[in-house]
């Protein structure tokens, strides 16, 4: 008998199934009550600090770049996640910028 759907990932809207035993927890909040996966899970967790400023856009998209995305997300967390995988983090125009100064000096 196939279970019944009784929760919506917080990240990608997939419908899944989360046991009453999870759903019960008063003292923690287990990963499966807010994500269908733990690489859905471990975006929320990467959105949430950002948004929060405990972590860096550098950190952010870097902790983003080992999750496996999922083909759909939620619209809010979309726009978290391309505007932390837009343009280039700080650390990449530094590495730029001194590849380009080596470049130049190599040059001369």
């Amino acid at each position: 008998m196939a279970q019944k759907m009784n929760a919506k990932c917080s990240i990608c809207g997939t419908a899944y199934h989360v046991c009453s035993t999870c759903k019960s927890t008063k003292t923690l909040t287990p990963w499966r009550t807010i994500a269908d996966t733990i690489d859905c899970y471990k975006i929320f967790t990467v959105v949430k600090q950002y948004t929060n400023k405990e972590i860096t856009k550098d950190k952010a998209k870097e902790m983003l770049e080992k999750a496996v995305m999922p083909k759909e997300l939620e619209p809010h967390i979309k726009a978290v996640v391309d505007e932390i995988m837009s343009n280039k983090t700080k650390s990449e125009k530094l590495a730029e910028k001194a590849e380009a100064k080596t470049k130049n000096n190599s040059e001369q």
